[in-house]
C-alpha cells in the first residue's frame, strides 16, 4: 500500500499573462504604458493655455490651441546656440 501511486489531476489553467508569448512582450508593455500615461494624463491635467509651445513636439504644435508666445530675439538666439550645441555634440561622439 505505500508503493501506491495517487494521481492528482490540476486542471487549473494559468494566467493569460503567463502564457503570453515573448514575442509580444513590448507590444503590451507599450499598451498597458500608454494606457497608464492617459489615464493620469486626464486626471491630472492642467489649463492647456499655460502650456509652453517649445516643450511640445513640433508636429503636435500645430494642434494645440494655446495663446500665441512671442518668441523675443534673444530667446531664439539661446535655442540655435543650443541647438548647434547638441549637434556638435552628436557628431564628435
Amino acid at each position: 500500500m505505500l508503493n501506491s501511486v495517487v494521481a492528482i489531476s490540476f486542471n487549473r489553467e494559468s494566467w493569460a499573462l503567463f502564457r503570453l508569448s515573448y514575442l509580444w512582450y513590448t507590444m503590451t508593455g507599450a499598451l498597458v504604458t500608454i494606457s497608464v500615461g492617459l489615464i493620469v494624463t486626464l486626471i491630472t491635467s492642467e489649463d492647456i493655455e499655460k502650456l509652453d509651445p517649445m516643450v511640445v513636439a513640433p508636429f503636435i504644435r500645430k494642434y494645440l490651441k494655446t495663446s500665441k508666445k512671442n518668441i523675443t530675439q534673444e530667446e531664439l538666439q539661446q535655442i540655435k546656440v543650443l541647438l548647434l550645441f547638441f549637434i556638435k555634440l552628436h557628431f564628435i561622439s
